[in-house]
């Protein structure tokens, strides 16, 4: 094997978990970063798939890449990352709430995505983005980045421009 990695660097304890568990299908494997490369068809190279188990959660596909490279189970690999996504996107939201109220949000957060509760719009909106977290996707404005867009975001109707009014002359 190459030399020593270096100590894995996460956010959350899941992400932590998905890069150890990488780690150790790799150790458990026998199988340098650039063998690995060579095996998934070069489809990432040996540098990505090191990036992909050092602690910040890649995305799907290197995971799955460096399962398949590794002959892991896949199931256990989308499991770990969704969870590590799961908790990246938590952090994230939690990060913005005063934390004398986290616990309240994220309470309010479950309760507000019953589907008796859905009455418009913005509300199934908001719901379809926390469904989206919990499977570990990521969200709208994320994708629309990477596709080199600006995020949209919708405008409540007193937020939208008023028609102006000129004096009368």
């Amino acid at each position: 094997m190459g030399r020593r990695e270096n100590a894995v660097a996460a956010d959350t304890r899941q992400s932590e978990a998905l890069a150890l568990w990488l780690r150790a299908q790799r150790e458990r494997r026998g199988v340098t970063y650039a063998a690995m490369a060579k095996l998934t068809g070069h489809q990432f190279t040996a540098s990505a798939l090191s990036r992909g188990a050092n602690g910040k959660v890649p995305s799907r596909r290197p995971v799955l890449a460096y399962t398949a490279a590794c002959d892991a189970d896949t199931r256990e690999a989308i499991r770990l990352w969704k969870a590590a996504r799961r908790a990246e996107e938590e952090r994230r939201r939690r990060a913005g709430i005063s934390p004398e109220f986290r616990d309240l949000a994220v309470s309010l957060r479950s309760v507000m995505t019953h589907p008796d509760l859905i009455d418009s719009s913005a509300k199934l909106h908001d719901v379809m983005v926390e469904m989206r977290a919990r499977e570990g996707q990521h969200s709208l404005s994320d994708l629309q980045k990477a596709a080199g867009r600006t995020p949209r975001r919708p405008t409540a109707p007193a937020a939208q421009e008023q028609p102006q009014r000129h004096p009368q002359r």
